[in-house]
């Protein structure tokens, strides 16, 4: 069974090629209807929570980095500190190196 995530894309039936939660937006029945009478179709946690409440729940401090179509955004790096030295961002450099960008060699 495959458990769909809401950016997962359907493959068969009368939505095939769209997002899990545009079907869940548009027509709930058809994913109650798949969750009740197809063995390889199931729903994520966050997933079925969004069918419950209408709402994406993610952490607190995550909320930022989900633009208004659920998309996860990754935090811009940022190499205005150390100018990028060794192709490393600036907070790698200040978390992993302790602010030592030549530090890099002692990676494992």
């Amino acid at each position: 069974m495959k458990n769909y995530g809401l950016n997962d894309v359907l493959g068969f039936g009368k939505y095939a090629g769209e997002r899990i939660k545009d079907v869940i937006d548009k027509n709930p029945g058809y994913i109650d209807w798949c969750l009740s009478n197809l063995d390889h179709f199931g729903l994520s946690a966050t997933a079925r929570s969004y069918m419950r409440t209408g709402e994406v729940e993610v952490e607190e401090d995550d909320d930022d980095r989900y633009d208004d179509r659920g998309y996860y955004e990754e935090p811009r790096k940022r190499y205005d500190e150390y100018g990028g030295i060794y192709d490393l961002d600036d907070d790698f450099i200040n978390d992993v190196l302790d602010g030592d960008p030549e530090a890099y060699w002692n990676i494992d």
